[in-house]
Parts: structure tokens; sequence; C-alpha cells
């Protein structure tokens, strides 16, 4: 069996690279992007317990009233990494809501 250090360079297999859980599977700046310039709301993250799971769901229920303001009232504890997904999502809804708002007052003009 051969092992990294003896295998010949070309042969050699190269180790995955590691990628953090949440940060990696989850492209912000184009969920930003895609907030502003439609005021729709991007796919929710997923593969969280039941505990966050419900945390998003409120979110996403006061998000659906259209309040930003009270969008970022709602309080969330960065404790872990799943928690501040949850925050960066909240926050996206929350530029979502003002751009929605910008983008109906341009419709009226």
């Amino acid at each position: 069996m051969q092992t990294y250090s003896n295998a010949p360079a070309a042969t050699r297999p190269i180790p995955p690279k590691p990628v953090h859980q949440h940060y990696e599977r989850y492209d912000w700046s184009k969920m930003r992007e895609y907030a502003t310039s439609t005021g729709k709301f991007p796919e929710p993250p997923v593969g969280f317990d039941k505990t966050r799971q419900k945390m998003l769901t409120k979110i996403l229920e006061v998000a659906e009233t259209g309040d930003p303001k009270k969008l970022l009232q709602f309080q969330i504890r960065n404790y872990n990494s799943a928690v501040r997904v949850i925050s960066q999502y909240r926050d996206i809804c929350a530029i979502a809501l003002y751009a929605r708002t910008k983008l109906e007052a341009a419709v009226e003009r």
C-alpha cells in the first residue's frame, strides 16, 4: 500500500480541502444581490436541528408580514455558526424588504 510520502507525485492522492459546514454552502454576496435587485427572499438555509428550524420558521413568518424593522428587532443570540447563518439570512430578508419598498415606490412614479 502506498502512503502519501512514498507515492510518486503524479499518483499521490490529494486530500480534500476542509470546508466549513455552513459558510461554504451559501454564497451570501449572491443572496444579497438577488435580494436587492428583485426584492424577493432567497432560498432559506437548510440542514438545521428542530430548535434552529423553528427559529428560521419564525423569521420567515415575521418577514412575510413585510415589516423590516420588526424583522431586525427579532433577537438571535449568536452562540454558534448555525445561528450565525440564520442571523445572516434574517439580515438578507430585511434587505429584500427594503428593496421591495424601494422598487414599489419606483413603479408608482
